[in-house]
């Protein structure tokens, strides 16, 4: 018996994480959520993001009639850092980035990406949390004034992006790295494969690749 194969929607704006899925050849249709990313305060940190992948989740649900919805998976998250009590989102400009940039400086931090996962067809649900601890090197105010020149903190949590020029600053790293990225790929994957929700993957690219690969 053929096992049934289901189509991810993305509920998100992130190219990192449309980047990620595209790199493990996970094909996906991007819907954006446009859902608030605001927290309750008497909810820890854990399932505050629980609760917004969440809700990102059902906002593209309620965009949909159900037979758009037949045979979809839908994906949700949200990715924040902390450095103790702090919880860091994306820097609102120059002063705010250069602000996160200073807390993170000589520190070991946490990346946390909460995700949620929904199959209409099953009316099934799954949320996590992962987080992976990141330590930055000690950093000069010339450091952090050229990183925040160079543009890349904005629209990145905690003001930095771990894949670009902020490579740099890191001399310490213990757990997902693509989660620091935006998406854990590793867990996403594996509820994935525990739920039997076999996602398309773009077979052709694939070959591609393997083909180069040997030339």
């Amino acid at each position: 018996m053929a096992r049934k194969t289901f189509e991810l929607l993305l509920a998100s704006r992130s190219p990192r994480r449309r980047e990620i899925l595209k790199e493990a050849h996970l094909s996906c249709l991007v819907i954006s959520s446009n859902s608030s990313e605001s927290f309750d305060e008497n909810l820890t940190l854990d399932e505050n993001l629980k609760c917004v992948a969440e809700t990102k989740v059902m906002a593209v649900v309620s965009k949909l009639s159900s037979s758009k919805l037949k045979g979809k998976v839908i994906l949700g998250a949200d990715t924040v850092v902390a450095v103790g009590k702090m919880v860091l989102g994306k820097p609102k400009n120059v002063d705010d980035a250069s602000r996160m940039l200073g807390l993170l400086n000589g520190k070991t931090h946490v990346v946390k990406t909460g995700f949620c996962l929904f199959c209409p067809d099953q009316k099934r649900k799954v949320r996590r949390v992962i987080t992976t601890k990141v330590g930055f090197r000690k950093l000069s105010k010339v450091d952090i004034q050229w990183y925040v020149n160079s543009g890349e903190p904005f629209g990145k949590a905690g003001g930095y992006g771990i894949q670009g020029l902020a490579q740099n600053f890191v001399n310490y790293l213990n757990g997902d790295f693509l989660n620091v990225v935006g998406l854990p790929l590793n867990a996403v994957r594996e509820e994935l494969r525990k739920h039997r929700w076999y996602v398309a993957g773009n077979h052709k690219r694939t070959q591609r690749s393997k083909k180069n690969s040997r030339s």
